[in-house]
Parts: C-alpha cells; structure tokens; sequence
C-alpha cells in the first residue's frame, strides 16, 4: 500500500511470531502494539471470574460434586474462549460498518449480537449530522516510526473528525491516546481537523451507542509517544537477551 502519494511504501510481513509492518524497508510499530505496554491490572481479575463462572455452571449444569483435572484445565481457558468470540463480533460488526460507509447498504445481519452493534452504530449515525470521508484509512507517522489504521473520518456536526468505533464493555484510557495517534499521523501527511476525536461504542447486547468527544490532542499524543519510546526500547532490550 502506498501512503503520503506514493512517497511511502508499507507492506504488511507475516512471520511465525506474529506480524510487522515495512514502511520503506523500515519496521515500524502499530498504534495498538504500542499500546499494548499500558498495564490493565482489571484483566486478571475479570479472567478468575471468568474462570470462576465457567466452574460454577459446570457445576450446576452437570450436577456432579467433584471438579476434575479436565474441567480445571478447561476454566483455565474459559477467558479465551470469550475473548476470542467478543473479537469476532467486534470484527464483524466493524466490517459492517466499514462496507455501509463504502456503499451506503443498509441491510442488517442475522447475528443477533453483530444486529445490535450496527443498530448501535446506526443510532448514534442519526444522533448527528454525519458525513463520513474515509473508512480504514492507513496511516503512518516517518517521523516517529509508527503505523496504525484509522476506522473513519467524518464530518460531524460541520467539523472534521478522527472516529474510532468500539465493540468492547467500555471506553478506556488507551483509546484517547490511539486516536491522538491517527490524528496527529493525519495531520503529518496534511489533513487538518476542526472537530474533537470521536470514540463511539457499540453495545452488543443493548444495541445502545456511547459516545465521547475528546480534545487535548497534544497531551494525550505525548502520552503516546511515551508509551511508544519505551515500547521501542523493550524490544531491544528483547533483543539482546
């Protein structure tokens, strides 16, 4: 793919360990993985009750009164497992949302849970005056070495606007920083924006919308770079061992 009008070349690299992306032959680090160094101390406890909950309804369900070997190492998973299906509607209804801005299609889907986020997104879209300008646009900061890719850019309410769409249980601190990421690597290629950063959350079984404006781009980037200097930093460290 190329970005700032062909100046830059980046190409995604799949390795036995993960991925990277190649901005001009240079690794660069995503937004998410940079991130991806913020501690979230909640998760350990929401991953034992997890644990717990798949316990007590194997309990429940099969009416034995002793937990096996197997069923321990089956809790020990049971976070996983939900993890792994809250992604998949969280990436469905995102695909959703991103043909809809391309084509305008409004036809809903039979998944019950994926229906409620896009009727979340469809919610907030009437909420407001919106006029989308891009979907899943790649970006990428050669200043600072990093990449990542932007859900949408809207006009909303007459002002231009980085969004970023959530399918997850709440709005964190880490989102302001992502979007403080995508803006200021917009504004480096030359897009300026009027409008506060947007990050609107999709319920998945409400089907209600939350929604949060956020200004303050210029704090919340250097948090950012300094999540991405250290996350720099460890991987050397990594490195060398």
């Amino acid at each position: 793919m190329q970005l700032y009008g062909g100046r830059f070349e980046c190409e995604l690299v799949k390795t036995g360990r993960g991925r990277h992306y190649l901005v001009n032959g240079e690794k660069y680090i995503s937004v998410t993985e940079a991130l991806g160094i913020i501690d979230k101390p909640a998760l350990k406890f929401w991953a034992v009750k997890k644990c717990i909950e798949y316990l007590v309804a194997l309990l429940d369900e099969t009416g034995r009164g002793i937990i096996t070997q197997n069923d321990l190492d089956q809790a020990k998973r049971a976070h996983t497992v939900f993890t792994t299906d809250a992604a998949n509607i969280g990436t469905a209804v995102h695909k959703w949302v991103e043909n809809y801005i391309k084509t305008k299609d409004e036809t809903l889907p039979s998944d019950e849970n994926v229906m409620n986020g896009v009727l979340a997104f469809l919610r907030w879209r009437d909420a407001h005056r919106v006029d989308f300008i891009s979907s899943e646009r790649m970006i990428c900061s050669p200043t600072h070495g990093f990449i990542g890719t932007m859900d949408a850019e809207a006009i909303i309410d007459d002002k231009l606007s980085v969004i970023d769409f959530k399918t997850s249980s709440g709005i964190w601190i880490e989102h302001r920083l992502q979007t403080a990421a995508y803006q200021k690597a917009a504004e480096e290629e030359g897009t300026k924006y009027d409008g506060d950063r947007w990050i609107v959350r999709f319920d998945k079984l409400t089907a209600e919308f939350e929604a949060k404006q956020f200004g303050d781009v210029e704090e919340d980037f250097k948090a950012f770079i300094n999540a991405l200097q250290l996350k720099k930093r460890l991987k050397v460290l990594e490195s060398l061992k």
